[in-house]
């Protein structure tokens, strides 16, 4: 019997933030036998995501203080 298993690996893009759209490529999945990769597939977003306001908080809050260090 010649029989190989059959594995996979899953390749994630490490630089993905949101907003991110439906269909959008996130990573991909690789098929091997042994060593050899067998090939392929895209990996794809199923579902849009967007960015929170609220994730960037700070951004906001910091020209708010040195507005009101300019006042006092």
């Amino acid at each position: 019997d010649n029989r190989q298993e059959v594995g996979q690996k899953i390749f994630l893009d490490n630089s993905i933030v949101a907003p991110v759209k439906a269909g959008a490529k996130i990573g991909e999945l690789a098929f091997y036998a042994g060593d050899s990769e067998l090939g392929r597939v895209d990996l794809v977003a199923q579902n849009g995501i967007e960015r929170k306001v609220t994730s960037r908080w700070w951004l906001y809050l910091i020209p708010a203080l040195g507005l009101m260090i300019l006042v006092l």
